[in-house]
Parts: C-alpha cells; sequence; structure tokens
C-alpha cells in the first residue's frame, strides 16, 4: 500500500477521462500562448523547432497543472461541487457499537485524498484498518455516501479477541461533510457488525 493510498471510484461525479482532457487542453492552450510571447520577447527562440518547443511546453505545464488539481485545485469549494466529489481528508474522531457483543468503541480516522486516490486508517485501542478499496457515491437527493473495503489487524499478536479479518464500511456523509454514520461489517475472520458514527476533528476551509 502506498503511503499515498490506493485509486477509488466516484459514481455519478464527473467523468474523470473529460476532466483529463480538460486539463490537457488547458495546457496546449497555454503553450500556444506562451510560445508566440516567446518568440516576441526572445529573439533566439524562434531558431527553437515550433514542434519540439510545443511538445515540451506542453508536457511541463500539463504535469504542473495536474499535480497542482490533483492535491489543491479540486478542493475549492467551487470546483469540488462541480466534480460532485467532498474533500473528506483529514482527522475524524470515530465512535462504534457493536450489534453482536453489544459494546461501544473508541476510534481515530486519518483520512488522505487526492483528486485520483485516497487511503483510510482507522486505529483503535486494540488493532487498526486500513481500507483496501473504496468509492464515493453522489446523489442529488441522499447527498454523498461512502463505502470502502478495509483489512483490520490486531496490535498485538498474543491478542486472544482479535484476529486479521477483512470488512467494509457504508457511512451517509452529512452535516456539510463533518458527519458520516453507517454500518461496518466484518466479513472475513471476525464476522461481527455495528454502527458508526464520524465526526470530523478540524475543518479545512477548502473543504466542500
Amino acid at each position: 500500500m502506498s503511503i499515498k493510498g490506493h485509486e477509488y471510484t466516484v459514481q455519478n461525479g464527473m467523468n474523470r477521462s473529460k476532466v483529463g482532457k480538460t486539463l490537457y487542453s488547458l495546457s496546449a492552450i497555454l503553450t500556444a500562448l506562451i510560445v508566440s510571447q516567446l518568440i516576441t520577447y526572445i529573439a533566439w527562440f524562434e531558431s527553437v523547432p515550433t514542434l519540439i518547443s510545443t511538445v515540451i511546453l506542453t508536457i511541463i505545464l500539463f504535469y504542473i497543472i495536474y499535480y497542482s488539481f490533483n492535491n489543491w485545485i479540486w478542493k475549492l469549494k467551487p470546483v469540488s461541487k462541480l466534480l460532485k466529489l467532498p474533500n473528506i481528508s483529514g482527522a475524524w474522531s470515530c465512535n462504534g457499537k457493536s450489534d453482536h457483543e453489544t459494546f461501544n468503541w473508541h476510534g481515530n480516522v486519518q483520512i488522505i485524498q487526492s483528486w485520483d486516490k485516497i487511503r483510510i486508517v482507522l486505529t483503535t485501542e486494540q488493532s487498526s484498518s486500513e481500507s483496501i478499496s473504496a468509492v464515493i457515491i453522489y446523489d442529488d437527493i441522499h447527498g454523498y455516501k461512502l463505502v470502502y473495503n478495509y483489512e483490520n489487524r490486531p496490535n498485538s499478536l498474543d491478542d486472544k479477541t482479535l484476529r486479521t479479518h477483512i470488512g467494509f464500511v457504508d457511512l451517509n456523509i452529512i452535516n456539510g461533510n463533518d458527519k458520516a454514520n453507517g454500518n461496518y461489517y466484518n466479513v472475513s475472520g471476525r464476522r461481527t457488525s455495528g454502527k458508526i458514527i464520524w465526526t470530523r476533528k478540524q475543518t479545512n476551509l477548502s473543504n466542500s
């Protein structure tokens, strides 16, 4: 697992292929403007073959634009709303209640999210889990939903009550993307389930 996470799916949001094409088109337009200015104001630049200068500048600009968009620009509220993709990155407090053993538990969630990757890590006193795959679903009526699969590992190999297991979480994101509630299901290795509530610990200005 990369420290930046894994790719994730966005359902009913803006098509990622269209976004990529838009960013490339923007790079091409900026390249044309820059090349024309360089030819006008820098005498020796006119001797550089147009094809070479155009290709190199387009590649450089596309990398800069894509990197900026992937890490920062998409998190701006107007852009996030246009993409129909919520910014859920940051620290969250998690409160859970097991349906199987009827007990409450508490944990902390840390989410690293870019436009194309996400990593969700939940830690408790006894174990930690990390996302394997994820999907964010947009609905005009119900808003956003986060569904992800995880692998949970006990903090101690000597813990007889826990063992490594696989499960998934189904969350509704509410309250301006600062709260989420739903259910978790441990499918393989520990067949339990329960309810969970996430509350964002800190809100970034770019959260949407």
